[in-house]
């Protein structure tokens, strides 16, 4: 578990375009066999990339729901008759609750790994400063 620590610590201040570049340093270094490090390291790494993953949906979905909102607003100010059924925040909502899901899962093998709430608080200011590509 030291190396998986060990990565996240020095790719925290490392620089990098996206979270997927971020992940992908969190597993170099590490012996691909049926070790719990291997696992561990593989099951951050795939609970970064598709917390990274979820955070893009949660946009995309209020990107939506907020063009639609504005549409709606811009009928409404045109006279128009509103129709409510565009405005639906269901898929935000299960976006927002996917990506806490994921966070949670981050934050406890990060706490496994043996960071402290310091430094997973880095992790999570690195993992969000991030762009969202691959």
């Amino acid at each position: 578990m030291e190396t998986i620590k060990s990565n996240i610590l020095n790719q925290i201040s490392g620089e990098h375009k996206s979270v997927y570049g971020f992940a992908a340093e969190i597993v170099r270094g590490i012996a691909v066999d049926d070790s719990v490090e291997c696992k561990t390291a593989h099951l951050i790494f795939n609970a970064i990339t598709r917390f990274a993953d979820a955070r893009e949906a949660t946009n995309r979905t209020l990107s939506q729901l907020i063009s639609t909102a504005q549409s709606e607003q811009a009928r409404l100010q045109a006279g128009s008759a509103l129709d409510l059924g565009w405005i639906n925040s269901n898929r935000f909502e299960e976006a927002v609750q996917e990506s806490k899901k994921l966070q949670h899962e981050v934050h406890t093998l990060a706490y496994l790994i043996g960071l402290d709430a310091a430094q997973i608080n880095e992790l999570f200011k690195k993992i969000t400063s991030l762009n969202f590509s691959k």
